[in-house]
């Protein structure tokens, strides 16, 4: 089972737009990369069967869903130190060693607007190989602040048998340089651009889909 799965975090416990009237803070995810471990701004894998006989299988949706969107004041949110203007803090409760509350809470809703995933599988007309084309596609919206720019991603994720007990993907497509994105493929990170690494932050999503993705044909055992 090759079965993709991309995932876009905030590495960050909160953030901080610096645009009037965007002037507050959002959750993070508070994480780094990993394919089990804490929560995801967006999710979408897919069950892929591919054989190495000339046919492919598209299982199903696995999963599709946005991560709890939280709201804070600037009141709320503290800078951390050796971090960049938008990697923040929450704030705790004196004495009791608990994050403040927040001051809103909501999760957007999935559509096929926002969340879409296709397939399409194609043999090979002179060789008993195969590949599959795996779309998928995140608009992710700020269900608490309708002027918050959108994560944005759409990736084409393209696997082959190499006849060999293995095969190969590439990618193509483009997305926000922020915040950081995660491909994998059979358990594995095959993608991970970070957006600290890129010196960008949630300003860069008025940019929209400013990273061009192009990944070569790659093997993979």
């Amino acid at each position: 089972m090759i079965d993709p799965r991309v995932g876009l975090f905030v590495p960050s416990r909160a953030i901080y737009l610096l645009m009037e009237p965007l002037n507050t803070g959002f959750d993070g995810d508070n994480r780094d990369f990993s394919f089990d471990a804490g929560t995801s701004r967006a999710e979408i894998s897919v069950d892929v069967d591919h054989s190495p006989f000339g046919q492919t299988y598209i299982a199903a949706e696995k999963t599709k869903a946005f991560g709890q969107t939280a709201r804070y004041s600037i009141d709320k949110i503290a800078d951390v130190p050796g971090k960049p203007f938008f990697w923040k803090a929450v704030r705790r409760v004196p004495f009791l060693d608990i994050e403040v509350e927040a001051d809103a809470r909501a999760t957007a809703p999935v559509s096929a607007d926002t969340l879409a995933v296709s397939a399409k599988a194609t043999a090979d007309a002179f060789s008993l190989l195969s590949f599959v084309v795996v779309s998928l596609h995140v608009k992710d919206t700020n269900p608490l602040e309708p002027l918050a720019p959108p994560f944005y991603l759409t990736l084409d994720v393209k696997i082959s048998r190499t006849g060999l007990p293995g095969y190969t993907y590439s990618l193509t497509g483009s997305h926000d340089a922020f915040p950081a994105y995660e491909l994998y493929l059979a358990l594995r990170i095959v993608y991970k651009p970070d957006p600290v690494s890129f010196g960008s932050s949630p300003l860069s999503l008025f940019e929209q889909g400013g990273i061009i993705v192009n990944v070569p044909p790659t093997v993979m055992f």
